[in-house]
């Protein structure tokens, strides 16, 4: 067998051609792809953009399209070779373009770099077919679809028997009842466990009725008593949680509408002791998926994105709070009672992104495991505001954020100093 003929068929098994030019990683735009040009250099010269350098800035092209193509082929498939069925003139799945699929996976570059690599991927016609298997959802896709069917289960079939064989996903897979620990292992996965530091200062606020001569103080502005707490986005009617802000401006938010003559008293607080949480307010960064070390982390924030917008979005208006917190409610009762982190350290709270104030962001914290008697002495009361007092403090951090924005500082990694509800 020729040279010629052994390439070939080389090209036609790994799905690309070769390409003897040579790319610098100005001509990409991923992290994962500018690593590997500048680990693989070997040229002065891009081929490319002609970018030039007295030190290797250039490594082959063949290894960039490796690269695409490793990620490539751990999503989609040629259509022909990964059982795609065929009925009625038409394959049962949608078929995708080379473009199609590199603007799927995020691959950005210049446009000749672009070009070039479309030209020399020989599959043309795409499937999505996870690892090879035409049929299989993506993980990220499970995670999502399993989610939704969750919250269906125990919003209108079952509160409390969701575990059951009965409400397995129609698709046979992620079941409710597998739901809570798939949640736990994103979170692990992710790093999302981290700690609040002793000290960090907390806001909460309650309506003020005209005529009431209730006095502001640790009981009445901390959660209430089990036998009137309502239902609230993280809690069940009759078990409190204590929700928490991190600025005044979110705090007043969250208290919502003030009829005539109401106002609000707030109260400052301070963590008494460093606390656990699950941070859902600032995701981490999402992995390349042109990282092979961490790609298998992408599905992951994929369903992270979607989860974290559900859980801190309005109510939806078609259905009462007590019904819509459901799903939410029986995650946070896992995360407060039987969930671990990577060291087995159990949670305090969680931070999530308030709905009613843009870029806030909220606390809530869980009761201690005391019988009979839920309690948060992981917070102190440090003092107390009046309406007046409110309105100045927020004036003082709508100056401050101003401030901010000219200086263009970037804000500090400090949960503390940000918003939350």
């Amino acid at each position: 067998m020729g040279r010629a003929k052994q390439e070939w068929i080389e090209e036609e098994g790994r799905g690309w051609r070769s390409d003897d030019r040579h790319v610098c990683g100005d001509c990409v735009e991923d992290t994962a792809l500018k690593k590997l040009i500048h680990e693989t250099a070997e040229t002065l010269v891009c081929d490319f953009c002609g970018r030039t350098a007295m030190e290797p800035i250039a490594a082959p092209f063949n290894r960039l399209l490796e690269r695409i193509a490793e990620t490539l082929f751990t999503m989609y498939g040629q259509v022909d070779e990964v059982g795609t069925p065929y009925a009625e003139g038409s394959y049962l799945s949608e078929v995708l373009t080379t473009e199609e699929v590199l603007a799927a996976i995020g691959f950005e570059c210049s446009g000749c770099v672009w070009d070039a690599v479309v030209k020399d991927f020989i599959v043309e016609d795409w499937v999505e077919a996870p690892n090879g298997s035409w049929g299989q959802l993506p993980f990220g896709k499970e995670l999502k679809g399993a989610w939704d069917h969750f919250c269906q289960v125990v919003r209108h079939q079952t509160r409390f028997h969701f575990h059951t064989r009965f409400h397995d996903h129609p698709q046979d897979g992620i079941a409710p009842g597998d739901m809570l620990e798939a949640i736990g292992s994103t979170i692990r996965s992710t790093s999302l466990v981290t700690d609040l530091p002793t000290g960090t200062t907390l806001y909460r606020g309650r309506i003020v009725q005209p005529g009431s001569t209730w006095e502001p103080n640790a009981d009445s502005m901390g959660a209430p008593p089990p036998s009137i707490a309502g239902s609230g986005r993280m809690n069940p009617a009759g078990i409190p949680y204590l929700y928490l802000a991190f600025d005044v401006t979110t705090m007043v938010a969250e208290v919502g509408e003030l009829r005539k003559d109401e106002v609000i008293r707030g109260a400052s607080f301070r963590t008494t002791r460093a606390l656990r949480v699950v941070n859902f307010s600032d995701l981490p960064e999402e992995p390349s998926l042109f990282d092979p070390e961490r790609r298998h982390l992408h599905p992951y924030f994929y369903f992270l994105r979607g989860f974290v917008r559900e859980i801190s979005q309005p109510v939806d208006r078609p259905l009462p709070s007590d019904i819509h917190y459901v799903p939410t409610q029986v995650v946070s009762e896992y995360l407060a009672q039987a969930f671990g982190d990577s060291n087995e350290t159990s949670i305090d709270g969680v931070v999530f992104r308030s709905a009613a104030n843009q870029g806030g962001k909220n606390l809530v914290l869980f009761p201690s495991r005391t019988p009979f008697k839920p309690q948060f002495d992981c917070v102190q009361l440090a003092e107390h505001f009046t309406w007046n007092q409110i309105l100045s403090l927020i004036l003082i951090e709508s100056r401050a954020i101003t401030v901010d924005r000219v200086k263009r500082r970037q804000p500090k990694a400090n949960l503390s100093t940000d918003g939350v509800e």
